[in-house]
């Protein structure tokens, strides 16, 4: 799991979209599994991979727009 969130270029929006999904099949994932030590690894990973995406996706919505040289 190291190696998708630690690797990952977040500034390419292709990227967000893949890891958001991952997250998200995680969850569900982590849903239907019975209670155990996987279970709370797959439930940890998948928050921390939304969290992070979702906190690049708020950064992006919140900064201001580009400036660009007007002539």
């Amino acid at each position: 799991m190291d190696v998708l969130t630690n690797d990952a270029d977040l500034s390419e929006r292709w990227v967000r979209e893949f890891l958001r999904r991952l997250g998200y099949m995680l969850a569900a994932e982590h849903a239907g599994m019975p209670p155990g030590d996987l279970r709370d690894s797959v439930g940890n990973a998948a928050a921390d991979i939304i969290d992070m995406v979702h906190a690049v996706d708020e950064d992006e919505a919140n900064s201001p727009p580009a400036l660009r040289l007007v002539e």
